[in-house]
């Protein structure tokens, strides 16, 4: 019979078992203890360490005794049970303490197996259902022991772990039931229960709902979740949720008792760090900043001051002030972190990315970034400027005169010294008297933020007691903010005299460079100096590690990357040297560099930066699958947050040639860039790294060549057709056999090609590509191919052909789950059949597209889908349906500030107005689309508004300036030999010539007849004999154009054939 083992059951509350039996233990921290222990078992831990994270406020001495007594008492506590246990489950040395896993069995540790084991199973399903019903609650729940901070701290990082780790156990789950509603039903609320506010889950329940015909709680569902995240967050659903909800409402009528909500507003505030502490001492400078920023005049505020004297948390408290203002920026307030950006020609994507803009493969960045924020009333807080200084200021004054609704609220040690700029110094708070105030000297702002710091480190402190040590501390450190709250985190361990003697010797000790430095400074550099003494060596080591981070990281990320243990960051939080916020941690930039410091002086920083280099692009290779499949948006979002570290880890990797890193990251760095429409940067990180590998005496000819694709794709993206062509020339020769590498060439070869008019060539490189990615199994890369294959056809007019390559990428898309590939697909098809003339099969391809677009946020593709849908519904003559999809993709395209876009929505509209008889408003809209061609320098488009208007003015017997249109819209036709629009200007000018010289019309309409020879061309021909009928109303022509209108009839409802063959009906 196998010896009894202690079972510890660690989520949910504590729970001790031996043989069945429950263990009674006689204090908290015995508990505490025995819960640590297990968590790391067969790991000897120092007594030391142990005795300070349990009992950090006494003597060393005193809490080695509690100790030792603690274990003592453990051991008892077994013994009782089953008098072997204590010697096979504790091993005590005199420095150390163990406890051993085989005398032991804990829900944690099968809860790490089934991770583990649920990465490489073939049917993850089995470990993820145990997982998940394993987790009861979070770890040691309604545990805490109020003194002893540093254990309190550990504990909740590791709850945090585990919470994290069974929310993505319930994601993956979930991901596997999408097509099984019951069981979706079943597992997601239990999912909900952890994570009230986790909205992709709540999205999922009303999909399933909707598969099952429960539409009412579907609806349900989505008031469930917009009262949460009102509730517990402040927030509205998201788009994609939004989004879906509409979807719900258009299904079928309201039943009468539902209860729906209107589509939500957009949040005021944006990217906004949740403030954790109240703002102190700074009530006179929130006013003044706040006074000055509601003055329209006022466009351009910098808060300057050196670092760590709150200039961040000032200015974002002013903003959450401003943002109660109803009519000031109505678009929104942003946050913007610049402290890691290091080249400052990445600002405005970086500006882009934080307005969540994705910015359109084509446009110039900086034009598009303008064009948006000039119809968006908006508020920037660029936070921490200074080093990107002098050479990025002058962008500034660009956007500012650009983007006349935009204001600038910068934070920076120096001024920016551009024009426009209202300077705000902001100074130490203040601790000296004020004659002019009756304060108390401990109600001054400095002493003020000290005690109310020092309150969280010890509830008990007297401040009157220590009233002239904390005014000394005040002095000492110049009343910088960051210096007190760090000085007041000494408080568990020190008295304010003993914590202002520390800065004092510490002051008298510093050594050049930094004897010479401001005051200010050396108080700052004395407290992380002392700070750094009192850590032991293991934390000391963590903090220098985690300097190379930039942007914030998680935990997995420190474990991995610092090789941290969680006791390292909870010792680091408690000194006040790390942040933690929600889910993540980050270093005071002045923090970052001392570490930074201590890192180089310990030599390790080459090992240090090859970790995080190494796990940052792996995990950019993990998240690269996630932008293809059934929740893009969510690694999107996941790529977006640490897009600061992967800049870092590529350059790093970049700087050294790393040839395996560069291997592992590409792809996902590319599909990043590509989906963001960051192009211009995506192809500058390739580039250099083209470069770095080319330099090798040995590069890998494989690498080499799938930069040069990458390279090309970014190209033909930018229009940069020729360079792409080479690009994609160099990686053809240097994929040699390799396939992966000539197949991803071969791809883009044959994209490439065909935007320059070579189809035969694009159509023989995509079939090669094809053919190997069957060879290879690439369903992905396949389906790419084919679509590119599709658009070969459809450049040629061939649209069954465009339709059969179409239709297979779809089929794939839909077993990958991916989709991005199908809302590529579905809105081809879409536009395929709309050129096919069948309108029910374009309308569903548009409206999947469409769904799917609104669901994964993609404002562009929703815009792009209803404009195409609207001109079905014009075809169609459905012109109320088609008012309605235009004016939405209108009003969308003018917030995103899409100037082309936005003219061709205006154009149809003018359209649907001239149909409708509103002919006024039809003029606005031919105006409106004519100013904003003519504004972009876009003169393909300008045509069609400039012959729709003179349509409409001839219909109106205002002739002479149609007639000015119609010659400029022809010339403009020729130029760019537009068959379309050709065809239109020419029967407009025979209609105008029609009213003054009849027989010139005539001609000229048969010298239209006769150009199109044996061409089939039924539309144009009925085109060209209507217009000759009414010239001069002869009956064969009349009879010719029903004829023929009557065909077109048979083969598809358009509304012009019916009006035409009911007017030719009427007159014959």
């Amino acid at each position: 019979m196998p010896a009894p083992r202690l079972a510890l059951t660690l989520f949910g509350p504590f729970e001790a078992l031996v043989n069945a039996q429950p263990l009674a233990f006689a204090t908290d921290k015995i508990r505490a203890l025995l819960a640590y222990l297990a968590l790391e078992p067969d790991k000897p831990h120092r007594r030391e360490t142990l005795a300070a994270l349990l009992w950090p406020d006494y003597p060393d001495e005193t809490a080695l005794r509690n100790l030792r007594q603690s274990v003592y008492r453990l051991r008892q506590t077994l013994a009782d049970a089953d008098p072997d246990l204590p010697a096979r489950l504790i091993t005590q040395t005199r420095p150390t303490i163990t406890l051993h896993a085989a005398a032991l069995t804990t829900d944690t540790a099968r809860f790490t197996a089934l991770v583990q084991e649920s990465q490489i199973a073939p049917d993850p399903r089995p470990p993820l259902t145990e997982l998940t019903a394993l987790y009861r609650g979070e770890l040691l729940k309604g545990f805490a022991l109020s003194d002893a901070y540093a254990f309190d701290e550990w504990l909740s990082i590791q709850r945090e772990i585990f919470h994290q780790q069974t929310l993505d156990a319930f994601t993956r789950l979930m991901s596997r039931q999408e097509n099984d509603p019951d069981a979706l039903l079943t597992t997601a609320p239990r999912l909900l229960a952890l994570a009230p506010w986790h909205e992709e889950t709540h999205r999922q329940i009303m999909r399933a709902h909707l598969q099952k015909g429960n539409r009412t709680q579907a609806l349900a569902q989505y008031q469930t979740l917009r009262t949460t995240l009102l509730r517990d967050l402040g927030v509205e659903p998201a788009p994609a949720t939004t989004a879906l909800l509409a979807r719900i409402q258009t299904e079928a009528p309201y039943p009468e008792n539902a209860q729906t909500a209107p589509i939500p507003p957009r949040p005021t505030l944006r990217n906004f760090p949740a403030p954790l502490t109240p703002l102190i001492g700074r009530k006179a400078e929130l006013d003044a900043l706040t006074q000055m920023l509601s003055d329209p005049a006022c466009r351009l505020v910098t808060l300057i001051g050196p670092g760590g004297m709150g200039k961040t948390r000032l200015a974002t408290e002013t903003a959450r002030r401003l943002s109660a203002q109803p009519h000031r920026f109505t678009d929104g307030l942003y946050f913007v972190p610049l402290t890691q950006l290091e080249q400052g020609e990445l600002l405005l994507a970086t500006v882009a990315q934080n307005l969540g803009l994705t910015l359109s493969a084509t446009a110039e960045p900086r034009r598009e970034l303008f064009q948006y924020l000039q119809s968006h009333p908006s508020l920037l807080l660029l936070d921490n400027f200074e080093h990107l200084l002098p050479d990025a200021a002058p962008m500034l004054s660009e956007l500012l005169a650009a983007a006349p609704e935009t204001t600038l609220l910068v934070t920076s040690r120096d001024p920016l010294a551009i024009q426009g700029e209202w300077l705000y110094p902001l100074e130490g708070l203040s601790y000296l008297p004020d004659p002019r105030e009756t304060d108390a000297p401990l109600e001054r702002p400095a002493p003020q933020l000290f005690i109310q710091t020092a309150r969280r480190y010890r509830p008990s402190f007297d401040p009157p007691a220590h009233a002239e040590s904390i005014l000394a501390i005040c002095r000492l450190t110049d009343g910088l903010p960051l210096a007190l709250e760090m000085a007041a985190a000494w408080m568990r361990a020190y008295s304010t005299q003993e914590i202002a003697e520390r800065i004092t010797q510490s002051l008298d000790f510093l050594t050049n460079p930094y004897r010479d430095a401001p005051a200010r400074q050396r108080s700052l550099r004395a407290i992380f100096t002392s700070t750094w003494e009192q850590l032991a060596p293991e934390p000391r080591a963590v903090l220098a590690a985690l300097s190379v981070f930039r942007g914030g990281f998680t935990v997995a990320a420190a474990l991995n990357v610092a090789q941290a243990g969680v006791l390292d960051l909870a010792v680091l939080v408690e000194k006040s040297f790390l942040r933690r916020a929600e889910h993540r941690y980050d270093l005071h930039e002045l923090v970052r560099q001392f570490a930074a410091e201590k890192l180089g002086e310990m030599g390790h920083a080459p090992v240090i930066f090859a970790r995080h280099a190494n796990f940052y692009l792996a995990t950019l290779a993990q998240q690269a699958p996630g932008l293809n499949g059934p929740s893009p948006q969510e690694a999107l979002s996941a790529m977006r947050q640490e897009l600061d570290n992967v800049r870092h880890a590529w350059a790093w990797a970049v700087a050294r040639a790393e040839v395996r890193l560069l291997e592992m990251g590409l792809e996902g760095l590319v599909q990043f860039f590509m989906l963001t429409g960051n192009l211009a940067e995506g192809e500058n990180a390739v580039k250099k790294a083209r470069a770095a590998v080319s330099a090798l005496p040995a590069a890998p000819t494989p690498l080499q060549s799938q930069l040069e694709s990458s390279l090309a794709w970014f190209r033909v993206g930018l229009g940069n057709h020729l360079a792409a062509l080479e690009n994609i020339q160099a990686a053809l020769s240097l994929a040699g056999q390799h396939l992966p590498s000539r197949a991803r060439a071969l791809s883009i070869y044959g994209w490439a090609l065909q935007t320059t008019g070579k189809y035969a060539e694009a159509e023989t490189a995509l079939e090669e590509a094809i053919t190997l990615f069957d060879q290879m199994g690439d369903l992905f890369q396949k389906s790419f191919a084919l679509i590119r294959l599709g658009g070969v056809y459809w450049r040629r007019r061939d649209f069954e052909k465009t339709r059969m390559y179409y239709q297979r990428s779809l089929q794939i898309e839909q077993t990958l789950g991916n989709k991005r590939g199908m809302t590529r697909a579905f809105g081809g098809l879409g536009l395929v059949y709309l050129n096919l003339e069948k309108y029910p099969e374009a309308l569903e391809g548009l409206g999947r597209a469409l769904e799917l677009d609104r669901e994964l946020g993609n404002l562009a593709g929703v815009s792009r889908h209803l404009g195409n849908i609207g001109a079905a519904h014009l075809i169609l003559g459905q012109f109320e349906q088609a008012r309605a999809c235009f004016e939405e993709a209108a009003e969308m395209d003018a917030r995103a500030g899409n100037k082309v876009t936005l003219g061709i929505w205006k154009e149809n509209l003018g359209m649907v107005f001239m149909h409708l008889q509103q002919t006024d408003k039809a003029r606005q809209c031919f105006d409106a689309s004519i100013g904003l061609f003519r504004e972009a320098g876009n003169r393909f488009n300008l045509p069609e508004p400039l012959l729709g208007k003179a349509d409409l003015l001839l219909a109106r017997e205002e002739d002479d300036e149609a007639k000015t249109l119609i010659e400029e819209g022809v010339r403009l036709s020729d130029e760019l030999n537009r068959k379309d629009t050709q065809t239109r200007g020419r029967l407009l000018l025979a209609r105008w010539l029609a009213r003054t010289d009849p027989a010139t019309a005539r001609q000229q309409l048969e010298t239209m007849l006769a150009a199109l020879g044996d061409l089939p061309a039924e539309e144009t021909r009925a085109q060209i004999y209507f217009e000759l009928w009414r010239t001069d109303g002869r009956e064969e022509d009349a009879g010719r154009a029903l004829d023929l209108y009557r065909r077109c009839l048979g083969r598809a409802q358009k509304f012009e054939y019916r009006v035409r063959v009911e007017a030719l009906e009427r007159k014959t």
